[in-house]
């Protein structure tokens, strides 16, 4: 996968479900590369593109008040976004929530992330919302350091999952919209 480093060759753009197969492709790929060592091993050689189509299929048919978006280059998409409405108790009504945020291995590093995470996070800001908050595996040192540098900072909240014989905790994180 070849993937340029420049603004002006990413593109976002709402997907739709005809996105489905290559947001699970990106999905799956982007879990065995950034959970390997943090996750079940089993779980995730389990993980099958088939099942997560369906998944994405089912949920881009049924978006109410979330989005998902997607980030190309080349006409190839490369990484993608679900936010929507903040799912936890107790926050303001005008918190957004940044429920998924992938890319593909091969895009890491080279700004398409970024590109994608500030439209995504101005495009939460013109939908009224004035802060948003996301969830992030306390070991996965890598997506720490990335929102940290797009302004992300960890806040109250801790919550536990379980990945097959994995039980993890995810931190929130949170940060004001432009």
């Amino acid at each position: 996968m070849q993937v340029h480093n420049q603004p002006e060759d990413y593109r976002t753009r709402t997907a739709d479900l005809d996105h489905a197969p290559v947001i699970a492709a990106v999905h799956v790929a982007s879990w065995l590369a950034a959970y390997r060592g943090l996750l079940d091993e089993e779980f995730l050689t389990g993980l099958s593109v088939g099942d997560r189509t369906r998944q994405w299929e089912q949920l881009l048919a049924d978006r109410s008040s979330d989005q998902v978006w997607v980030v190309e280059v080349d006409g190839g998409v490369v990484g993608f976004a679900h936010a929507g409405p903040c799912r936890d108790a107790g926050l303001d009504p005008d918190t957004a929530e940044l429920y998924t945020f992938y890319l593909h291995p091969g895009a890491w590093g080279l700004g398409a992330g970024r590109f994608l995470h500030d439209a995504v996070l101005a495009r939460l800001a013109e939908a009224g919302f004035a802060s948003v908050v996301l969830w992030v595996l306390d070991t996965n040192q890598r997506a720490r350091r990335f929102y940290e540098r797009q302004g992300w900072s960890q806040t109250v909240g801790v919550r536990t999952q379980r990945f097959g014989t994995s039980v993890v905790t995810d931190d929130r994180y949170g940060r004001p919209l432009p």
